[in-house]
């Protein structure tokens, strides 16, 4: 239960970046440069670098329940979207997969610090 418990919080703490950050970065028209998608791809890694870390102290087992749950409304979201805009199916997926590898890496990095490594 308290598994659940937490991944519905991971769920609800995902929407916030999942839409004001990842949604926006591909909904706003702002890839005319590249240091501008760089900076919007840089927000996605560091807030889900967060989100992982934050929810895997939170979580005292070792599940993959929390940084799935942390980044499934951005993945949700995304894949809604694409179904609209077709032509940005790549940048989708790549945003997709910052999402969840960085969920994972800030998990990881959490149990890293709670073990002592």
């Amino acid at each position: 239960m308290r598994k659940l418990i937490i991944g519905i919080f991971a769920f609800m703490a995902g929407l916030i970046p999942g839409f004001f950050i990842v949604f926006n970065s591909v909904f706003s028209d702002i890839g005319g440069s590249f240091s501008e998608r760089l900076i919007t791809f840089l927000l996605v890694i560091l807030a889900y670098v967060i989100l992982g870390f934050v929810f895997g102290f939170i979580d005292r087992s070792k599940s993959w329940l929390v940084w799935v749950c942390a980044s499934a409304p951005a993945v949700l979201i995304l894949v809604l979207y694409s179904f609209k805009e077709t032509s940005l199916i790549g940048l989708n997926i790549l945003y997709a997969c910052l999402t969840i590898g960085s969920s994972w890496l800030g998990f990881v990095l959490s149990r890293r610090i709670r073990r002592g490594n």
